[in-house]
Protein backbone atom coordinates (compact mmCIF):
# COMPACT_ATOMS: atom_id res chain seq x y z
CA UNK A 1 0.00 0.00 0.00
CA UNK A 2 1.15 3.76 0.00
CA UNK A 3 2.20 6.10 2.78
CA UNK A 4 -0.79 7.09 4.71
CA UNK A 5 -0.95 10.96 2.72
CA UNK A 6 -0.39 9.74 -0.61
CA UNK A 7 -4.59 9.88 -1.58
CA UNK A 8 -4.60 12.86 0.13
CA UNK A 9 -2.30 14.59 -2.39
CA UNK A 10 -4.37 13.75 -5.25
CA UNK A 11 -7.54 15.32 -4.22
CA UNK A 12 -5.52 18.30 -3.44
CA UNK A 13 -4.17 18.54 -7.31
CA UNK A 14 -8.23 17.70 -8.09
CA UNK A 15 -9.10 20.87 -5.58
CA UNK A 16 -6.68 23.39 -6.88
CA UNK A 17 -7.36 22.64 -10.36
CA UNK A 18 -11.21 22.32 -10.17
CA UNK A 19 -10.83 26.22 -8.27
CA UNK A 20 -9.06 27.71 -10.91
CA UNK A 21 -11.23 25.99 -13.92
CA UNK A 22 -14.10 27.56 -11.65
CA UNK A 23 -12.74 31.19 -11.47
CA UNK A 24 -11.49 30.98 -15.30
CA UNK A 25 -15.31 29.78 -15.91
CA UNK A 26 -16.57 33.22 -13.60
CA UNK A 27 -15.52 35.29 -16.03
CA UNK A 28 -16.29 34.06 -19.41
CA UNK A 29 -20.36 33.50 -18.22
CA UNK A 30 -21.42 36.76 -16.76
CA UNK A 31 -24.40 35.01 -15.00
CA UNK A 32 -21.80 32.89 -12.60
CA UNK A 33 -21.18 36.17 -10.45
CA UNK A 34 -21.52 33.42 -7.37
CA UNK A 35 -19.17 31.15 -9.03
CA UNK A 36 -15.66 33.20 -7.71
CA UNK A 37 -16.54 32.97 -4.04
CA UNK A 38 -17.15 29.08 -4.23
CA UNK A 39 -14.11 28.24 -6.02
CA UNK A 40 -11.70 30.32 -3.75
CA UNK A 41 -12.29 28.21 -0.71
CA UNK A 42 -10.61 25.51 -1.78
CA UNK A 43 -7.52 27.90 -2.40
CA UNK A 44 -7.77 29.36 1.22
CA UNK A 45 -8.20 25.68 2.67
CA UNK A 46 -5.19 24.47 1.03
CA UNK A 47 -2.80 27.76 1.79
CA UNK A 48 -3.79 27.73 5.24
CA UNK A 49 -2.87 23.61 5.77
CA UNK A 50 -0.39 22.82 3.51
CA UNK A 51 3.64 24.33 3.56
CA UNK A 52 4.37 27.21 1.53
CA UNK A 53 6.02 25.70 -1.27
CA UNK A 54 3.25 23.11 -1.72
CA UNK A 55 0.35 25.57 -1.09
CA UNK A 56 2.57 28.08 -4.21
CA UNK A 57 2.68 24.90 -6.25
CA UNK A 58 -0.92 24.01 -6.07
CA UNK A 59 -1.93 27.75 -6.40
CA UNK A 60 0.46 28.08 -10.01
CA UNK A 61 -1.70 24.75 -11.20
CA UNK A 62 -4.92 26.58 -10.38
CA UNK A 63 -4.21 29.94 -11.59
CA UNK A 64 -2.60 28.61 -14.98
CA UNK A 65 -5.87 26.73 -15.21
CA UNK A 66 -7.83 29.62 -14.29
CA UNK A 67 -6.34 31.76 -17.15
CA UNK A 68 -6.24 28.94 -19.93
CA UNK A 69 -9.98 28.40 -19.39
CA UNK A 70 -10.59 32.23 -19.31
CA UNK A 71 -8.46 33.42 -22.38
CA UNK A 72 -8.54 30.33 -24.49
Amino acid sequence: MGSPGRGVRGWEWLGALSAGLALGWSFVDYGSWWLPWVAVAPWIAIAETRSPRRAFALGWLGGTAGIACAFV
